[in-house]
């Protein structure tokens, strides 16, 4: 349940408080890749890590580094889809350069089959929430201040954990209004 103190503002009467954990298919941590076993040449096959993510960008010319077919094989359950929603879960804690989220399009993986490499995550939702509007989320103060506290790590470096990303509390109204929101929010910018 969501206690009252948890809402951070008023809703709709027909939208609804829930956590992310509730509404996902499917929340993936990464696979720990072992650097020594990268390719030393490019193939069809790269590992998407923390400096690749960017809020609403996917650089996949930052520091990239590549897998075999055999090595991509082992770490199947790590290969990205169109559709996921990447998010970044270390970071400088007085920078606040963490919780970078991005939606992957089909441009995306038009070349190359993508995995997620440990300390960036992964949402995948089912086809009746927008994953758009769920990236709009994902950037408001509001919503993520909660798991910026929450953070955990030595010194300067915060870590998210994936119990913190499920228990994100979030503001859901119905489908149609979701993807209203975000073709505003697209026509303002």
């Amino acid at each position: 349940p969501i206690t009252e103190e948890e809402i951070p503002f008023e809703i709709p009467e027909h939208w609804t408080w829930c956590r992310l954990g509730e509404i996902v298919d499917e929340i993936l941590g990464g696979f720990a890749f072992d650097s020594t076993r990268y390719s030393k040449h490019e193939t069809n096959n790269q590992v998407i890590r923390l400096g690749n993510v960017k809020p609403n960008q996917l650089l996949l010319d930052t520091n990239p580094v590549f897998i075999d077919d055999d090595y991509a094989n082992e770490a199947n359950k790590s290969k990205l889809e169109i559709g996921d929603i990447l998010i970044t879960m270390t970071g400088t804690r007085a920078k606040r350069d963490y919780l970078f989220s991005l939606c992957l399009t089909e441009d995306d993986l038009k070349t190359k089959n993508l995995y997620l490499n440990q300390r960036v995550g992964c949402f995948r939702f089912p086809k009746s929430i927008s994953i758009n509007f769920i990236n709009v989320l994902l950037k408001d103060s509001k919503i993520i201040e909660p798991i910026f506290e929450s953070s955990t790590g030595a010194a300067n470096q915060a870590n998210i954990a994936i119990t913190a990303l499920r228990e994100m509390i979030i503001p859901l109204p119905p489908l149609h209004e979701q993807e209203q929101i975000v073709a505003k929010l697209e026509e303002l910018m």
